[in-house]
C-alpha cells in the first residue's frame, strides 16, 4: 500500500510491503519499517550513512524518506537488499541513491529487478500524490550515469534528461542531473 498526505507544506510518504508482503521483494518506507544491522546486507560508505541520516531527519530542508526493499528468501529470513532515498522539492519528488547489497552488485539481473521495484513504487508514489504530470525526478551525479540509466531504464518509460541544478554551498557545490521519469 503507498499513501501520500499532504498537511500545509508538508509530504508524507508511507509505503507499506509494497507490492505485496508475499512478494518476492517488497518495498516498504523509513516510516513504516526501519532495518536493525542484523538485516542489512548492505556493505554501508559513511556517504550512504550521511545521505540516509539527512533523509530521516525529524524536520528541515533535507527531510524525506527512505525507501527500503527486502527481498523473501523463504525460510532464510528477509535481508534488506536495497534502498532508494526520496524527497519532495518545490513540489516534485525526487529519487536519488539508490544502493544495493554486495550479491546484488555481481547479480546485474537481480540489480535490473530490484531497481524496476524501486522505480515501480515511485510511480505509484506518483500517482497517489497526484502530481500533475505524472513525473518524478530520479537524481545523478552526472549525466554519464544518467544517461546509462535512461537507456536501461527509459524503453518503457517516457524520459528526458534535464539540465544539472546545483547543491550544496561554497567551493563545495555538486551538479546533480536529473533523469525524469514519466512512467505514464
Amino acid at each position: 500500500m503507498v499513501d501520500v498526505r499532504e498537511k500545509g507544506s508538508k509530504t508524507t510518504v508511507t509505503v507499506t510491503c509494497w507490492p505485496a508482503e508475499d512478494a518476492e521483494w517488497y518495498v516498504t518506507s523509513s516510516n513504516v519499517a526501519a532495518p536493525s544491522n542484523r538485516d542489512a546486507q548492505i556493505e554501508w560508505l559513511d556517504r550512504d550513512k550521511d545521505l540516509i541520516s539527512k533523509r530521516l531527519q525529524s524536520g528541515g530542508r533535507d527531510k524525506g524518506r527512505v525507501l527500503y526493499v527486502w527481498e523473501d528468501r523463504w525460510f532464510q529470513g528477509r535481508p534488506l537488499v536495497a534502498v532508494l532515498l526520496i524527497h519532495v522539492e518545490g513540489g516534485r519528488l525526487q529519487a536519488s541513491h539508490i544502493k544495493v547489497c554486495a550479491e546484488y552488485k555481481t547479480n546485474l539481473r537481480k540489480a535490473v529487478l530490484v531497481t524496476d521495484v524501486l522505480l515501480s513504487c515511485m510511480a505509484e508514489v506518483v500517482r497517489e500524490a497526484g502530481q500533475p504530470d505524472g513525473c518524478f525526478d530520479w537524481l545523478f551525479d552526472n549525466e554519464s550515469a544518467a544517461a546509462d540509466a535512461k537507456n536501461r531504464w527509459g524503453q518503457s518509460r517516457k524520459t528526458q534528461i534535464k539540465s544539472p541544478k546545483g547543491k550544496g554551498r561554497g567551493r563545495r557545490q555538486r551538479q546533480q542531473v536529473a533523469l525524469e521519469i514519466c512512467p505514464g
